[in-house]
């Protein structure tokens, strides 16, 4: 089988070389994999250390470097890499593409389990990893797609209500056994190339998160399963890369970036009063969950001015 690692580097090309470094551990006969290291014009020296230590780099894994004419963000710079090794679609150069983000790495788990389960189950299009922390604690990275619901469960969290509306609550507990799935984590996703093929390039339209959901999504309405494979395992340094999410969270507010993309994929996939309705329900539900948070003397880890900030990229 055929893989090629898809790893899109933005300013943090030590984090991108370690990553590359750990594909020595999924090294396998009879398992042919390439990486392309691609940066998204980073704006800083990341293209220089990025092919030096390239130049330098004793691997196993072939790799070659791209670089990207913009920043257009995550689905982009993936788009980049998959128009010159997957189109045009009679040419595709591997049975799997497997996008990986750069501030991650492998641990010491055989990949072939999963690539077999893909090779024997056509229909099985993408396939997401187990990630983790550090320290071991395994990410919620498996997860239900966004609604009206979850965006009240998300912003109350509340225990009744979210006890009520479980069924609808988009990040559950991790499986411990593979299960097909609504949408999967981007830092760790394994797509089969008739995917590309039917489903064609991520929406670029995404800057940034979300575009995993759509793409999950699309996939499904062409025929192919997703599914949650907890057997083989990345760790996540959460955050490294985007600062949106992990352990600072909460020290900046979150980007326009990433409300525009929220506004996008609701309007895209479920239509434009609908995202109104996910809109209020979120804003009129996440003062009642703050309230709640105080009245229990519990630790706001939010980013600064979420509501406000909710409040003045969709309407003000």
């Amino acid at each position: 089988m055929r893989l090629l690692v898809v790893i899109v580097n933005y300013r943090t090309p030590g984090l991108a070389l370690d990553c590359l470094r750990s594909l020595e551990k999924i090294v396998h006969p009879g398992l042919d994999v390439s990486a392309v290291v691609i940066d998204n014009c980073s704006g800083d020296d990341s293209a220089e250390v990025l092919q030096q230590g390239l130049a330098n780099m004793q691997l196993r894994v072939p790799a070659t470097f791209m670089q990207s004419a913009r920043n257009g963000g995550f689905a982009y710079g993936n788009n980049e890499v998959l128009r010159q090794y997957f189109l045009p679609l009679a040419d595709v150069s591997a049975d799997v593409v497997w996008l990986l983000n750069p501030d991650t790495y492998l641990k010491n788990e055989s990949i072939l389990p999963l690539l077999e389960f893909m090779q024997t189950n056509p229909l099985v299009g993408i396939i997401g990893s187990k990630v983790e922390d550090e320290d071991g604690t395994v990410r919620r990275s498996a997860f239900r797609k966004p609604s009206i619901f979850s965006e009240v469960d998300s912003a109350l969290a509340f225990g009744p209500v979210s006890r009520l509306l479980q069924r609808f609550q988009v990040a559950p507990a991790p499986s411990p056994v593979a299960m097909p799935v609504d949408w999967v984590s981007g830092a760790s996703l394994f797509i089969r190339a008739d995917v590309v093929r039917r489903v064609g390039l991520m929406d670029e339209n995404y800057f940034m998160y979300f575009e995993e959901t759509d793409y999950c999504l699309a996939a499904q309405a062409q025929g192919f399963q997703v599914w949650y494979w907890p057997d083989f395992s990345v760790v996540h340094l959460v955050g490294q890369a985007s600062g949106v999410t992990g352990s600072t969270r909460m020290l900046k507010r979150r980007p326009k970036y990433w409300f525009d993309s929220r506004a996008y994929f609701f309007r895209k996939n479920f239509g434009g009063l609908y995202l109104h309705m996910a809109n209020l329900a979120w804003l009129l539900s996440y003062p009642l969950g703050r309230l709640w948070q105080c009245l229990r003397r519990k630790p706001c880890e939010d980013p600064p001015r979420l509501w406000w900030d909710f409040l003045r990229y969709y309407y003000l």
